[in-house]
């Protein structure tokens, strides 16, 4: 049975350098090609911004797509990119009037998240994010996907792993998987204590195969067809032309109104890099929000003070905290001082005691007058985060964070709460919360009525 095992573990490893070998040389024949550049002419084929993307980098969508369709958007009437100080900031107007143009479905995924986020149809660009990482990054799949698919719906590309080269990943998997069974069954040999150095290798070739395989099933990665390289090499031809003018590197988004589809074909190409700073479309910054409190649209900047002294403690248990500190530091400074012991040897220790009970007396007077303390705030939620701060154990350990805009500042310190606060709110949305002074605790929190809209921004830089 032991040969038989070892047998079958050898089988493994081989079938794994074996399958690894043609997975790479499917990947190599299936790369996509960049073609020569066609004529550099001024017309424009029919591909819209976000497909010429795909097409004008190896079939990969990249940050220039949104912006390119937010431009493009903006170019049709959709929607209108007002100038602010100079350029130098943006707000986008939506429209509601049908303009009796067809959306695709990436365009409607781009529009749709503009509406949901505007307030009296005003979007300042430096609000658009998507959110979040994780809805950030599950929206940007969602962008993608459809992307990918108007390509191939109209014939321009195809997926890598199709066909042939999707069985030969299944057929991979199979295998190792049938003879890593065999070699489980085959391995149990009560005479043998030291078992086989084959079982180590062969098990990670298992682990390998399938996860590589399942990996690239998943990636969605495409390849290009005849039409695809004839529709590349005309836009990268047209992109020759558009950077010869030199004009759209500098161009900000409000120059759509002169440009129009040109500029948001630029910023597909990767033409127009200032546009696609003005119209961030990632995932939201946890420090910097934009805040629709007090009527009007303001960034406010976020800090979180995990490191402040019984920052969102209970009274209660800060109170306890620093008399515990405060007993244990003057017992041991009383240790110290009765030893016997020359103070210059034990000067260090003293140091690091006093600064624990000065620390833990700071902290209990905090606490006490925190204990019957404490006041309503109302504002706007423009940050609530969850975050893992450890584990125990096995379960991690997460720490819930709302930061809360009372329009009396530009920063504002994020409260950390318990969980069972954290739900009562939501973000971008407006709130009461019951907090102490001075360690910031949050007894409770409950939602309040929206307040009217904030006033549109003005539609011309002020002068």
């Amino acid at each position: 049975m032991r040969l038989l095992s070892d047998a079958f573990a050898v089988a493994i490893v081989a079938v794994a350098v074996v399958w690894a070998v043609a997975v790479g040389v499917v990947a190599v024949a299936r790369r996509p090609r960049r073609p020569r550049p066609g004529p550099a002419v001024a017309e424009l084929p029919p591909e819209p911004p976000a497909v010429v993307n795909l097409l004008a980098h190896r079939y990969r969508v990249t940050a220039e797509a949104v912006p390119a369709v937010v431009l493009d958007l903006a170019a049709r009437g959709h929607l209108e990119i007002v100038e602010l100080a100079a350029g130098e900031q943006h707000v986008l107007h939506l429209r509601d009037d049908d303009r009796g143009d067809r959306l695709s479905e990436a365009e409607a995924l781009v529009r749709d998240h503009l509406q949901r986020i505007a307030v009296q149809g005003v979007v300042p660009a430096a609000a658009m994010t998507t959110g979040p990482k994780d809805a950030s990054a599950t929206w940007w799949k969602r962008f993608r996907r459809a992307v990918v698919a108007e390509a191939q719906e109209a014939g321009l590309c195809r997926p890598v792993w199709e066909g042939a080269a999707l069985a030969l990943l299944r057929a991979g998997q199979l295998a190792v998987l049938v003879l890593g069974v065999l070699m489980a069954l085959t391995g149990d040999s009560a005479d043998d204590e030291d078992g086989s150095w084959y079982v180590l290798p062969a098990a990670a070739a298992v682990v390998l195969v399938l996860v590589v395989a399942q990996r690239l099933k998943a990636s969605g990665r495409q390849r290009h067809t005849a039409a695809g390289l004839a529709a590349s090499a005309a836009w990268l031809g047209v992109g020759e032309h558009l950077a010869e003018t030199g004009r759209y590197e500098t161009l900000p988004p409000g120059a759509v109104v002169l440009d129009g589809r040109r500029l948001a074909y630029a910023c597909a190409l990767g033409l127009a890099p200032v546009c696609v700073a003005r119209l961030p479309l990632g995932a939201e910054d946890d420090r910097v929000a934009w805040s629709r409190y007090g009527q009007r649209w303001r960034p406010v900047r976020v800090r979180y003070p995990r490191f402040a002294l019984g920052w969102g403690r209970r009274p209660a248990e800060a109170m306890a905290a620093g008399a515990g500190q405060v007993a244990a530091s003057a017992f041991l400074l009383w240790v110290l001082d009765d030893s016997g012991v020359p103070w210059a040897a034990v000067a260090p220790a003293a140091v690091i005691f006093g600064v624990v009970l000065v620390r833990g007396l700071v902290l209990l007077v905090r606490a006490a007058l925190d204990a019957g303390d404490h006041t309503w705030r109302e504002g706007l939620v423009v940050r609530a985060r969850v975050r893992q701060k450890g584990s125990r154990g096995d379960r991690p350990v997460y720490e819930h964070w709302l930061a809360l805009d009372d329009g009396t500042s530009s920063t504002v310190r994020a409260y950390r709460v318990r969980p069972e606060i954290a739900r009562l709110v939501a973000q971008d949305q407006p709130a009461r919360l019951e907090v102490t002074p001075r360690l910031g605790y949050v007894r409770t929190a409950e939602r309040v009525s929206p307040w009217p809209a904030p006033a549109a921004p003005p539609r011309s830089a002020p002068r």
